[in-house]
């Protein structure tokens, strides 16, 4: 009986040991997730190439029968052909006038300053026809008018059969610059002048409006 008490008082006392035990435990914090480090959070940006736009885009192309000859292709052909208010042979054989008119022209005719600039305008207007009927695509002003220089010399039916003309169409325009450089011959021989006038209506092709 007595042995019996002892074990109910000393369980008792165990028990009341945990249950305070439990009360004074504090209870576990979970700890702060950790700060990813400034190198992890950083997204690295790529380098971004500048666009690179393109001359041939911002070219202004219209159709051919939009255009007149402009002042480059005037003073292109007024410097190569000179002014001669007197009849004059050409190298061809056939007899010319003001600067460079042919049609109508004999031997001995004179004309006056404001004739050959008549004569010269009146002979653009068929020469800017006869291109704008040839070519089919879309033109720049200078493009045009280079090609006009270029006819007014070497003639709208050599113009039709060029190299120059089937490039354009092909829209190849620096093999179309290219090929005005072929027209620098006179007799089969290269003649320095037209060396000259070709590269400067190559240059004129190939500007910027």
């Amino acid at each position: 009986m007595y042995r019996k008490a002892c074990l109910i008082i000393i369980t008792c006392c165990w028990v009341t040991a945990c249950s305070t035990a439990e009360k004074t435990v504090e209870p576990e914090t979970s700890a702060p997730p950790e700060t990813p480090v400034a190198e992890e959070i950083v997204e690295t940006v790529e380098p971004v190439e500048p666009e690179v736009v393109s001359t041939e885009a911002v070219l202004l192309r219209q159709p051919a029968n939009l255009y007149r000859t402009n002042d480059t292709c005037i003073d292109i052909i007024k410097e190569s052909e000179g002014l001669r208010l007197e009849a004059y042979q050409g190298l061809s054989g056939h007899w010319y006038i003001g600067y460079g008119h042919q049609g109508g022209v004999t031997e001995g005719m004179t004309i006056t300053e404001a004739e050959a600039e008549q004569l010269l305008r009146e002979d653009l207007r068929v020469f800017e026809e006869n291109i704008s009927q040839m070519v089919g695509v879309g033109v720049t002003n200078n493009e045009f008018s280079a090609m006009v220089c270029l006819s007014y010399n070497i003639g709208s039916g050599n113009f039709g059969q060029s190299t120059v003309l089937r490039k354009v169409n092909e829209e190849k325009w620096d093999e179309a610059a290219d090929a005005i450089l072929m027209w620098n011959k006179v007799n089969g021989q290269v003649n320095s002048h037209l060396v000259s006038r070709r590269e400067m209506e190559r240059e004129l092709f190939l500007s910027v409006d």
